[in-house]
């Protein structure tokens, strides 16, 4: 007795790129691009950063602190948008 078999065709709808904008990093991108074109698929770029202020910081550097780390933030969410134009994508920072 032979076994039915089925044809099935797999997919992705989303992507997920996490990076660190390191070199290791970038080297994944040309792949990422490739499959979310291929699919069609959304993609989710995702950065997580460290915190800004932390029991070492002193207070007074904080306001100044946070305000560069948000405008390198900005930079990296559209390095990111440039990197992956044409590709439906969303960045998370």
């Amino acid at each position: 007795m032979k076994a039915a078999t089925a044809k099935v065709s797999a997919g992705f709808k989303n992507i997920l790129f996490a990076t660190d904008f390191s070199d290791a990093a970038d080297k994944a991108i040309p792949y990422v691009k490739r499959i979310a074109k291929h699919y069609e698929a959304n993609l989710l770029a995702l950065h997580v950063d460290p915190p800004v202020v932390n029991a070492m910081t002193p207070p007074e550097t904080w306001s100044a602190s946070a305000a560069a780390a948000e405008a390198a933030d900005q930079a990296h969410k559209e390095e990111l948008l440039r990197t992956f134009e044409g590709i439906p994508t969303k960045v998370r920072i």
